[in-house]
Formats: structure tokens, sequence, C-alpha cells
């Protein structure tokens, strides 16, 4: 029974796994300038080593894309510059202009307001929760060095455990034609 649960768990996992990656693959395709998500959460990893005791380098930023109304000075928030740079700053001014919202931010360790506004539409969501150095893991993951020491190292695991079921294989072919060898004399 415990084996069944633990089969029918690995397909549960392995369906939700291919399910979640061809979701990124195909928003990623559909609209390469937007940040894909899942039911509206983004991920981001902190770069900059000038943030807050909240906020550090290497730490991994969820968010989440809510409405409007939601918005709230103090506020943390992801969003895109000009230059396409996905940043994280604090609402410090709400404005509306031609019927669009226009956000007066400041960098979180700074005591200055940015010059320029950021619009509505540039917002990439608002700050639920940080993951404490998640971000850099990740981040040395993607690395081809890290990449090809993690697949070297699932080769050699594979190779080793080949030939650990082959000698165990060996032994008991050996075991049952002793046994048949036995029972004939």
């Amino acid at each position: 029974m415990i084996k069944s649960t633990g089969n029918v768990l690995y397909w549960v996992m392995l369906i939700a796994l291919t399910t979640v990656t061809l979701w990124i693959v195909f928003q990623q395709i559909a609209e390469p300038e937007k940040i894909p998500h899942i039911f509206g959460y983004k991920m981001f990893i902190i770069l900059d080593d000038y943030m807050t005791d909240d906020l550090q380098k290497g730490d991994l930023v969820i968010t989440k894309n809510v409405p409007k109304d939601d918005y709230q000075r103090l506020d943390v928030m992801a969003f895109r510059s000009d230059v396409n740079i996905v940043t994280i700053h604090q609402i410090q001014q709400i404005t509306e202009k031609d019927g669009t919202l226009l956000f007066g931010m400041k960098a979180l360790p700074n005591e200055t307001k940015d010059l320029k506004y950021v619009a509505e539409s540039h917002i990439e969501g608002k700050m639920v929760k940080t993951i404490p150095w998640i971000g850099l893991i990740l981040l040395y993951i993607q690395m081809p060095q890290v990449m090809g020491c993690v697949l070297l190292g699932i080769l050699i695991i594979g190779g080793v455990a080949l030939w650990i079921a082959k000698r165990l294989d060996e032994r008991d072919r050996k075991k049952a034609y002793e046994q048949q060898v036995a029972e004939v004399y």
C-alpha cells in the first residue's frame, strides 16, 4: 500500500511540475516582454547590496498582482523601469493623471523619493513574501559550472546505482544457481 501511495504521489508531483513548467514556457513565448506568473504570483531575486534589513541581496521576493484599488502608500512594489529592469521600491505617493495611476516611489534604504513617477502599467506586483537566501541558491544553480557539476553528479550516482544493481543481480543469479545445484544432489 505504501509503495502504491508513493507511486501516486510521484506521478501527481511529476504532472503538476510539468504543467507549471509548460505554463511558464507558454507565457514566456506568448508574451516575452512580461514576467511569467503562477496564479498571479511572480518571483524576483534581489541583486543589489544596498537593501534594508528586510530585503537583502539574494532574497527571493514573491509578489502578487492586486487590483489597483488595493494599492496603498508604503506598500512595497515591484515595477519595470524605462530600461526594462524590475526594481523593488516603496510607494510614497499615489496620484491619478488622465485616468492612469502614477506612483511616486522610493528605494527602501533611501530617504528621498525617486524623481520619476511609475505608471500603473509598469507595476509587476505587490510584495507579499520574502524568502532569505533562496534567490542566491537559484542564481548559482543557473550557472553553467554548477549545472555541469550537478549533471556530472547525477551521472556518477546513476552509474554507481547501475553497478550496484548489476552486482546484486549477479549475486541473486549465483544463489539461485547454487540452490538448483543443491536440489539436484
